[in-house]
């Protein structure tokens, strides 16, 4: 009887790269206008098996100490208790579960987000971009990813009333990753 040795493994360590990855935000704010902002550092690690996406997996931390939404009053408040309440949670991370392709560039990132403490399954929509080397010669992977989420179930804010219109700021909040990592 002769054994069978298990296949190789195809999973590739991707480290992300702070510096040229971003957290981006979006919503609706007092009604007519769109706020958007930035998130700090992302940070974290992906397992990706190209050949098996259910091998893969997704480790992130997003510093909220560095929020610019180019308003320094509003970006104060948005770090104080009142939403992200970033002294006392400074970082949103989130961890896959599962991984599922949608075809060959396109995946479901299904998996734990934490924001304040509070944690809840969300999923991602990402999408694998390219795979080349940089002018340094490192390999380099970019990677995106959209949801959006309900800042309510996650304790971001207060739903405050405008008199006949609406919320000052909607409870829907598109999130937009867009990451740059490296293998090591």
């Amino acid at each position: 009887m002769r054994a069978t040795l298990p296949a190789p493994s195809t999973v590739a360590l991707w480290t992300i790269d702070p510096a040229n990855s971003v957290a981006r935000f979006e919503m609706t704010y007092v009604v007519f206008a769109t706020l958007k902002g930035t998130l700090g550092a992302v940070e974290g690690a992906l397992h990706l098996d190209e050949r098996d996406p259910s091998r893969s997996s997704v480790t992130a931390a997003i510093s909220v100490a560095s929020l610019k939404t180019g308003n320094r009053l509003r970006d104060r408040h948005l770090r104080s208790s009142d939403f992200f309440d970033a002294t006392r949670f400074p970082t949103i991370t989130f961890r896959s579960a599962r991984v599922e392709a949608l075809d060959s560039n396109d995946l479901r990132v299904v998996g734990d987000l934490t924001i304040r403490g509070i944690t809840h399954e969300v999923q991602l929509a990402a999408q694998y971009d390219v795979q080349a080397d940089d002018p340094n010669g490192t390999q380099r992977a970019r990677f995106t990813a959209t949801n959006t989420l309900s800042r309510h179930a996650f304790g971001l804010g207060k739903r405050t009333p405008i008199e006949k219109s609406g919320l000052i700021a909607s409870d829907h909040v598109t999130v937009t990753l867009d990451i740059s990592a490296t293998t090591t």
